[in-house]
This record gives structure tokens, sequence and C-alpha cells, in this order.
């Protein structure tokens, strides 16, 4: 995907409006105060078994004072977008391009393009790859 194009949309999907906010597909909720998401209709596996999509992660949600929102409309304090590579198999992730967002000062910075990195179960990146390794093979279904 040209990392060009994927900076913009990314930029785009963090100042995303009510309307286009049902794109998140909520995943779960890590900690107390971690929210991540993944967009369905970006979901694709490669024929080497490579999951690739939109993720989208909210960090330092005061979950409890937003226990009556929609999880797909909390926001934390950052907000993380970014396009995702997943290993099911050998539990790696890389990130091909995104955009950090820091909600109270409103500023964005590039989040770089990552290697093969192993994820760790019972991390947001464990719980994340989890999720969306799982929402693949129910795709495939």
């Amino acid at each position: 995907m040209n990392r060009k194009y994927c900076i913009v949309a990314a930029s785009l999907f963090l100042t995303v409006s009510p309307a286009m906010a049902q794109q998140w597909q909520y995943l779960g909720t890590h900690g107390s105060s971690s929210l991540y998401f993944m967009n369905p209709k970006t979901l694709s596996v490669t024929p080497g078994k490579t999951v690739k999509c939109w993720t989208k992660r909210e960090m330092d949600v005061d979950t409890k004072a937003k226990a009556n929102e929609k999880p797909d409309e909390a926001k934390g304090r950052t907000s993380m977008v970014a396009y995702n590579e997943f290993d099911c198999d050998k539990r790696q992730k890389r990130t091909q391009a995104g955009m950090n967002y820091d909600n109270t000062r409103h500023e964005s910075r590039e989040v770089d393009r990552s290697d093969w990195q192993p994820v760790q179960p019972g991390t947001l990146e464990g719980d994340l790859l989890e999720a969306v390794c799982r929402a693949s093979h129910e795709k495939k279904k």
C-alpha cells in the first residue's frame, strides 16, 4: 500500500465524524483504560496467511465515566490509527503506516514503519493480535 496514502487515510480516520465511526468494530478493552478496534472493511488475508487491516487504539480512556457511551464513541487522551500486518501463527506484527494523536493537546505525529516484532500475550498488542486473528478466521467461514 502506498505510504503517503496510508498517512492521509490515518489522518482522516483520527478526525472521524460520528457517521463514519460505525466503520470501527470494537474488539475489546485492555486493562482499565485502553480500548481497541479494527476496521472490518479493510481486513484481508494474504496467501501467506498475513492478516492486514486498519486498527485503532484509544488509550487513557476514563472507562468508568464513559460506561454509558458506546465503545466506538469513546475518546482517550491519546489515539492511534495504524495499518498493521499480523502473523497469527508466529504471533508477530508490523506497522506499515499510522498516526498518533494527543487529544488533549490536539497534536499528531506519524507512526514509523516497523519490522516484524514479537507480540506478548496479555499486552494491549497481544489482545489486539488475538482479536484480529479471530476475526480473520471468522471472515473465512
